[in-house]
């Protein structure tokens, strides 16, 4: 450090001195005492007075400033007896000589000597850097010279990967074990535990607490195993240590967690980058193992950004002085953007509909799967080479919901590349290519070395326009090439890619086309990168996801009916907004019996949920909930618009209503289902029917997917759907009406 650098703070704990020779404990009556003095750099603390034993104790602790590590630290023992002091005996020692001594955690124990240097006892002390953000600058200083030299011999023999930090970058920085970063991690995972346990699990700040530890859980497996870790990094996971002292503090008053959530949602958020970083840090993240050139130069300082986050969102909270400070990211980002970048860009189009427009799943609701699509996003894939994740269902079910709280948890973090929902756009903005260039608009928005990429693609005059080209041509240019053209990217953990609704994307063929693109170009790009798509199970959905051999790069996924617990809580929730907005119910309407009526009413299917709350909340809504539990559980006594939408747009999406031989076999199925008093398998399907099918059973019921599952037996997505095809009124096609079979 140059003569002209800031101070650097340092902790300084004096714990005791021992095997000092035997002193009379009084003089004339007078008890005898010793205290210590520490100097370093003309600046002096010193210790309270003790009694003199042969072994006092102190454990006090300073804060000491010295501009350079080559200082010397003076530790002086005075005898304090006649009201003055008197030297007894003394320890010199440089600071970064003792920084040695302390490293990973360890006391240093030196010896004390007379003025005619013989030993006189040993003190017993520990020193470190001080967790306040600027010692963490300056050791990002000096790794960002160290990273920046070329690389050395030994470097090249390992074809430029990073095992062994120090041994091969060569330079005098002492490693530090995994077990000293372990127990700190250890200890925050410990502390989100318990968080977790006092917090409500409807809580905001829960899902995001969740995320952390399952973050930072699979981060600490990596740090056991790892032979050496860098300082700094070490150091990150201290300052994480540290400031997880926030659950103690809540833990006696729980109550304030409402109060602080915000600051503790950033502070769990923050925790998944750090977690994120020290897993791809050490080669176990989606890139593997991580070439020194790919770190650069600028990752130290991303440490110490992510470290002081941390400190001055702890700080937040001691205060509850909430100030809105960005999370940091290891992402190298840059955030310009020119006026002409921003016309070329409107060239794309619309990037959709905002995510802020969505519905999201109520707090402690369908947890499940978002924690199963959290784990999936987060972790590289293992066992298979997955980068697609496919979520489908029955109409209704509640996919878009489930997609859009899982996008806003990946916003949040900053690591949502892009969302766009088909089944809110415009019938001219859901084709392919306008999916296309939507998600390439939002890539563009979320970092600028994509903005860059695409701007450059759009601009290309060597090639006909992006913007005209065929959809393979144009998801290679707009997509592929832009995410590849990074080599950093697949370092930098993950980018989410949410598309919801895709059945709805222009025609059948169209969004069949759009998969299968979608499939065959993955595979070109960094695996960090990941796809979530919903769809209602349509006929070619159940082939192209659950096929590995056609298409390995996709997962699929079910998404079934809502557990009991998750519609009550959701009736809960809005009786609860109908109450307060009539003053004249009483404090308990509509009671537990009511809402567990509901419960089962809605048979874990989502959209009835919506639709009897939308039906209660009205003038007189005790009035409205009487007239619905009046009615038999299978019933709909009057048309309900938007009920019915959703069941004529499921069985639209079926299969082709002018084919004679569909309706047929359709009405053959369903009439069987219905007259069923029992739920039967598919296999049984045939044994029901009085005469045989043009195709085989389970063909058409795959058709059928957008309101019925057939696994492990035969289920309608709710009893009214029988109600609404038995009404030609309702129905408004004949080809879905079954009143000819049913009565």
């Amino acid at each position: 450090m140059s003569p002209q650098s800031s101070p650097v703070a340092y902790t300084l704990q004096i714990i005791s001195v021992n095997d000092l020779p035997p002193r009379r404990f009084k003089i004339l009556g007078e008890r005898r005492n010793v205290l210590v003095k520490a100097t370093v750099e003309d600046r002096s603390v010193q210790t309270e007075s003790r009694l003199c034993t042969s072994s006092p104790e102190w454990n006090e602790i300073f804060q000491i400033e010295a501009r350079e590590t080559s200082s010397a630290l003076s530790l002086q023992l005075f005898d304090s007896a006649f009201r003055s002091t008197s030297l007894i005996c003394a320890s010199v020692i440089t600071i970064s000589d003792l920084l040695q001594l302390c490293r990973h955690g360890k006391d240093a124990e030196l010896n004390l000597r007379d003025i005619k240097s013989r030993i006189k006892g040993r003190i017993m002390i520990h020193f470190s850097l001080s967790t306040n953000g600027s010692w963490i600058v300056d050791e990002a200083q000096r790794w960002a010279l160290v990273l920046s030299q070329p690389p050395n011999t030994a470097m090249e023999a390992t074809g430029g990967y990073i095992d062994d930090i120090d041994g091969l970058l060569a330079v005098s920085v002492p490693t530090v074990p995994p077990n000293a970063v372990s127990q700190s991690i250890v200890d925050v995972l410990d502390k989100l535990s318990h968080f977790m346990r006092i917090a409500d699990e409807v809580a905001k700040v829960h899902p995001y607490a969740k995320l952390a530890w399952d973050v930072l859980s699979a981060a600490h497996k990596i740090i056991v195993a790892q032979v050496a870790i860098d300082q700094s990094v070490a150091d990150l996971a201290s300052t994480m240590q540290g400031t997880y002292s926030f659950v103690d503090a809540l833990e006696a008053v729980p109550s304030k967690i409402p109060l602080l959530e915000d600051i503790i949602q950033r502070i769990f958020i923050q925790t998944v980058e750090c977690a994120i970083f020290i897993r791809e840090y050490s080669g176990h993240g989606f890139a593997g193992r991580l070439l020194r050139e790919t770190m650069g130069a600028s990752t130290p300082a991303k440490v110490a950004a992510m470290a002081q986050n941390l400190i001055t969102l702890r700080s937040q909270f001691d205060t509850g002085v909430v100030v809105q400070i960005a999370t940091i990211s290891f992402r190298i980002q840059t955030d310009v953007t020119t006026l002409l970048e921003n016309q070329t860009l409107d060239k794309l189009g619309s990037s959709g509909v905002a995510l802020a427009r969505r519905s999201l799943c109520l707090p402690g609701t369908r947890c499940d799967i978002i924690d199963e699509m959290h784990e999936w996003a987060l972790h590289p894939s293992k066992g298979d080479s997955s980068n697609v994740l496919c979520l489908h269902g029955v109409a209704g079910i509640g996919k878009s919901a489930v997609a859009a709280t899982v996008a806003a948890h990946f916003s949040e973090m900053g690591r949502l590349g892009a969302f766009v929902g088909f089944d809110q756009a415009s019938p001219e903005k859901i084709q392919p290519s306008t999916a296309v260039t939507a998600i390439a608009r939002q890539m563009a928005t979320h970092d600028g070395r994509l903005r860059a990429s695409i701007i450059q693609v759009i601009n290309d005059r060597t090639k006909d326009t992006v913007l005209d080209a065929l959809l393979p041509e144009q998801f290679n240019r707009l997509i592929v090439k832009p995410l590849t053209s990074i080599p950093a990217l697949a370092s930098e953990g993950p980018i989410v890619i949410v598309l919801d609704g895709l059945y709805k994307c222009g025609q059948p063929d169209d969004w069949i086309n759009f998969l299968k693109v979608l499939a065959d170009q993955t595979k070109s790009l960094p695996s960090n990168i990941r796809f979530i798509i919903t769809s209602r199970t349509v006929n070619g959905i159940h082939k192209a996801t659950t096929s590995t051999m056609l298409h390995p790069r996709i997962k699929s996924r079910e998404l079934r009916s809502s557990s009991q617990s998750d519609m009550h809580a959701y009736f809960t929730f809005q009786m609860q907004q109908i109450r307060l907005k009539n003053e004249d119910l009483q404090e308990d309407w509509p009671g537990q019996p009511a809402i567990a009526e509901l419960t089962a009413r809605a048979v874990g299917y989502f959209a009835w949920a919506v639709n009897a709350s939308n039906f209660i909340n009205t003038h007189c809504p005790p009035e409205r909930l009487n007239s619905l539990l009046l009615q038999p559980p299978t019933s709909i006594s009057d048309p309900n618009p938007p009920l019915d939408e959703l069941y004529r747009s499921a069985l639209n999406s079926a299969g082709d209503w002018t084919d004679a031989y569909f309706i047929s076999d359709f009405r053959a199925i369903m009439g069987a289902i219905f007259a069923s008093p029992i739920a039967i398998s598919s296999s049984a399907v045939n044994h029901l029917l009085d005469r045989p099918l043009s195709r085989p059973a389970m063909v058409t019921l795959r058709r059928l997917g957008s309101f019925l599952t057939h696994e492990p037996v035969i289920q309608v997505l709710h009893p009214t759907f029988f109600d609404f095809l038995s009404s030609r009124e309702r129905c408004t096609r004949d080809g879905f009406v079954l009143c000819t079979l049913t009565g």
